[in-house]
């Protein structure tokens, strides 16, 4: 939607004040924390649900993997993830590389 300020007769571009998650919030989309690799995309939502993609056979995310896929794999991104989730500083570096052991799914 687009304003015209009634005065100038100027069109003015909509306001850009609301943060990502007060846009996701607008939208009903719940609140999410996501893990990306080279192959994968994983995401975890507060209403507990699970999305796992396979982003080099499927780039478009298409195809729900949670329910297919080894359960161990999906424990190992989900604590992955949580250790994304409380790092700080230099701790994050070893964090976002890949956990050694990480299966396939």
């Amino acid at each position: 939607m687009v304003d015209t300020d009634s005065e100038e007769g100027n069109l003015e571009p909509p306001e850009l004040t609301l943060s990502v998650s007060e846009q996701a919030k607008k939208l009903d989309i719940p609140a999410f924390k996501g893990l990306r690799t080279a192959g994968y995309q994983y995401v975890e939502y507060d209403t507990e649900e699970k999305e796992l993609y396979d982003l080099k056979n499927d780039p478009y995310q298409l195809d729900y993997l949670i329910t297919t896929t080894n359960p161990e794999f999906l424990q190992q991104l989900s604590d992955w993830l949580k250790l994304l989730s409380v790092c700080q500083g230099e701790e994050c570096l070893i964090s976002d590389q890949p956990p050694s052991g990480l299966l396939e799914p």
